[in-house]
């Protein structure tokens, strides 16, 4: 059984080079904290909270 939360997320520098995978967990944290911008989010997967819905990334990058 496959879980959407054990997906992976690639991480880009602010030069668009890749720099490390991690978990969507702290890729979505990274995004809501404005320390990073969503560049391409999993089709057809989504995060749900009690009230929202927000896109699953799949690769970011870092702002600073």
């Amino acid at each position: 059984m496959s879980s959407s939360i054990t997906n992976r997320v690639l991480i880009l520098n602010q030069d668009y080079s890749a720099l490390t995978i991690c978990s969507v967990q702290r890729a979505f944290l990274l995004v809501f904290l404005n320390k990073a911008e969503m560049i391409a989010e999993a089709k057809g997967k989504v995060l749900r909270t009690i009230n929202t819905s927000f896109p699953m990334p799949s690769i970011i990058k870092l702002n600073g």
